[in-house]
């Protein structure tokens, strides 16, 4: 292992230096190996990030392919990428670091030439992908903030070929930041610090100070934008609510607005602080201080909740839009529906797939429905429409079975 016997401490930039007859042992494992409960919290960590932000990002994905008509408006194309580009990060970088983890380093490759270039690979993808991530959300924050500060100027200020042009370029640069490495600006390869391969920042500090300066410009300008937002959607609930007051109308739902608008916005900023925050705040004690007097734990705990952006902002983004709420509510009725047994004519009904869904309905209204206890209960003609409706797909302005 590369403990002791295999680095020694010196008076430079780098973590280690190691012996010649241990190189390769030294190149590809922790510089302090980890313990077993940090192995498995680490790869536990990993695998709750993969699944989550994998079946969510492919949601995200589905509902857009779906109503694809969705994609014409900027909003959602800015949305739509942001779901792409981070499924695919979790597909091309965590499986690797789960697999580093629980192997006790990088492990991909019989020999040195492969496992770098294997290492170079998935932290240039990892790099890449997590400033385009960093971009995204601050495009995502100023689209709603024209949307909602500016409607009236919103179409004339975010087109579609404005929207195509704005993702072409956090496309670019987020390309150049993480090219800059193979032109001698930087390093890409395996971290004994943290572990997985990633950009090196021992004995790199021009590199991370203009990362670092880079990727603070986009998170400042979403919380510029997310609290600009905020404020003056506040303000006009606050106004609309003396309108109310002086008429005696109710407050009851304006203040229920209200606490629902503070939730959103109080979600998305703690997503941006809590994901990006510890590291670039440790990236700049770096300037200070010499990295490797800085706990390698720090690094490892910084890493994992960078990491963890690809599954919280995707669902706080996608949770924030009725449009996806209502998805998940009409999954979740027709989970619940799965549970009922419908009478045989209206499962004939709904497997001939060819009546009109009024007809269906109509049946559904006059018959009883038996739950999975066997207890008949009468539908009235509004409960059992919702019901079907809920539960089966009704195009609503023809009434057919689609």
């Amino acid at each position: 292992m590369a403990g002791s016997s295999i680095c020694e401490s010196v008076s430079t930039n780098e973590s280690c230096v190691c012996n010649s007859s241990v190189l390769n042992e030294c190149l590809w494992e922790p510089e302090v190996p980890y313990s077993i409960a940090l192995v498995v919290i680490l790869a536990f960590s990993y695998i709750v990030i993969f699944f989550l932000a994998f079946c969510w990002n492919t949601f995200v994905i589905s509902v857009f392919m779906k109503d694809r008509y969705l994609l014409q408006e900027p909003s959602s194309l800015f949305l739509f990428l942001f779901a792409v580009v981070d499924v695919l990060q979790t597909i091309l970088a965590i499986p690797f670091y789960v697999a580093a983890i629980i192997g006790g380093g990088w492990i991909f490759g019989s020999t040195d030439t492969i496992r770098e270039g294997v290492c170079i690979a998935v932290a240039f993808l990892f790099c890449m992908f997590l400033f385009m991530t960093v971009h995204l959300l601050a495009v995502i924050a100023f689209d709603r903030y024209l949307f909602i500060v500016h409607p009236l100027k919103y179409r004339q200020w975010m087109s579609l070929p404005k929207a195509v042009c704005l993702v072409s370029l956090v496309s670019i640069v987020p390309l150049i930041l993480a090219s800059l490495p193979f032109f001698g600006f930087g390093r890409l390869g395996y971290s004994p610090v943290v572990g997985v391969c990633v950009f090196r920042w021992e004995g790199e500090r021009p590199y991370v100070i203009t990362v670092a300066a880079e990727a603070m410009l986009p998170i400042i300008a979403t919380v510029v934008f997310t609290l600009w937002t905020y404020i003056h959607v506040k303000r006009f609930l606050n106004r609309r609510h003396i309108r109310q007051m002086s008429i005696d109308m109710t407050t009851v739902k304006n203040q229920r607005v209200q606490r629902t608008l503070t939730r959103t916005f109080v979600l998305l900023l703690i997503s941006q602080a809590v994901c990006f925050t510890p590291g670039i705040i440790t990236a700049f004690v770096g300037f200070f201080v010499e990295y490797r007097n800085i706990p390698s734990t720090v690094f490892v705990i910084d890493f994992l909740i960078i990491v963890s952006s690809v599954a919280i902002n995707p669902i706080i983004q996608t949770l924030s839009r009725s449009h996806f709420r209502n998805y998940l509510t009409l999954l979740f009725h027709k989970l619940r529906c799965q549970q009922r047994e419908l009478t045989p004519a209206i499962e004939q009904c709904i497997e001939s797939r060819t009546s009109n869904g009024e007809g269906c309905i109509t049946e559904l209204s006059s018959t009883s429905i038996v739950n999975t206890n066997q207890v008949p209960f009468q539908a009235d003609n509004i409960t059992a429409s919702t019901q079907f409706i809920e539960c089966y797909d009704i195009d609503p302005i023809h009434g057919t079975l689609v």
